[in-house]
């Protein structure tokens, strides 16, 4: 995105595409290592739902696809998303037998039961953005009917409570299997994450500073790099807010302090270079300890050390607002840093 050779996906910086092979390679390395939670998923995946595919293979009835399928549909990279994911399936699904019941009531020959199966697709897709549970309410009833239309000698409800104990049976496998196999521990992994945001911005904010004295600088990856890793941050925040069972909040509330302050943050630093009082009515020997008190503390936080050397004396309001967002965050990691007390 640096120039406009390189604006397209998938080509070098001076426009040329990649060699498919290049394309194709690169993207599988990344993910084959154990870090990568999208590997750590595939093999999940493939160790809970094969025993459940030999199964319904081996003990056949019309049905029992939908174990499989409930088990690879629910099944996410983390354990907070499968079992927010689980409880809105097997919820909605077990809504949806019951609506299912009642329109067979009402919609007993074809026509009205297609008519019936119109309505519900509808009203179905149109909540698929909302929520996901309301989705399986207004699908099930859906497949419901249409199953009953391919076997009209089965009544409604033995087909909805087929699908509805399916459908918990393998929500209830796809939460265990998330959490007994190579589970990342959402709640753990904040502290690391802040720890590396806290890295980032150090390297951000010294190469800022330098490109403002006219130092050579690579402020544009710097910036990026910090960026993503707020964004990493944030996403990490929100999986571990998902996290049941999660009774001491006090981490997280610490890691979201970090977070808004890493922002205000980062919003000073690229302005700077637009700041008029910084770049003329401050010498540069000042922005020299400006910058190594602003990238050394930053670094210290990121090293878990909250004791943190006065700030310089001399600077203008933009150098004050960054280091009372820095004296913030020292604060909040002492918070993140202090081991849980038992019983909360």
């Amino acid at each position: 995105m640096a120039v406009p050779a390189n604006i397209q996906p998938g080509v070098d910086s001076t426009g040329r595409p990649l060699p498919f092979t290049q394309q194709l390679v690169r993207p599988l390395l990344a993910n084959l290592t154990w870090k990568s939670p999208a590997l750590r998923h595939a093999l999940r995946a493939t160790v809970t739902a094969a025993p459940a595919l030999a199964f319904t293979m081996a003990w056949f009835t019309p049905y029992d696809h939908w174990l499989t399928i409930t088990i690879v549909a629910t099944m996410q990279p983390y354990f907070s998303l499968t079992y927010t994911r689980a409880i809105e399936r097997i919820v909605g699904t077990s809504l949806g037998g019951l609506i299912a019941a009642a329109v067979g009531l009402v919609c007993t020959g074809p026509i009205s039961m297609a008519a019936g199966m119109f309505v519900l697709s509808i009203l179905g897709f149109a909540v698929r953005s909302v929520n996901f549970g309301l989705f399986m309410m207004g699908l099930t009833p859906m497949v419901v009917l249409l199953v009953e239309t391919g076997a009209p000698e089965t009544h409604e409800w033995t087909i909805a409570v087929a699908r509805a104990g399916l459908t918990a049976l393998g929500g209830v496998i796809a939460v265990g299997a998330n959490f007994l196999l190579w589970p990342p521990k959402e709640p753990e992994l904040v502290t690391p994450q802040v720890k590396e945001a806290l890295a980032a911005h150090a390297a951000f904010a010294e190469a800022d500073f330098s490109a403002l004295l006219g130092e050579p600088a690579a402020v544009e990856p710097a910036r990026r790099e910090a960026g993503v890793s707020s964004n990493l941050l944030e996403a990490m925040i929100t999986r571990a807010l998902l996290n049941p069972g999660q009774q001491n909040t006090d981490p997280l509330e610490a890691a979201m302090a970090v977070d808004a302050a890493l922002r205000r943050c980062a919003g000073r630093l690229i302005t700077l270079h637009h700041d008029r009082d910084i770049g003329q009515c401050i010498a540069p020997a000042v922005l020299r300890t400006w910058r190594d008190w602003i990238a050394g503390s930053l670094r210290q936080l990121a090293a878990g050390q909250t004791a943190l050397p006065a700030r310089p004396p001399d600077g203008n309001e933009t150098l004050s607002r960054i280091a009372r967002q820095i004296e913030l965050m020292a604060g909040a990691m002492e918070r993140l840093e202090k081991p849980p007390v038992p019983g909360r």
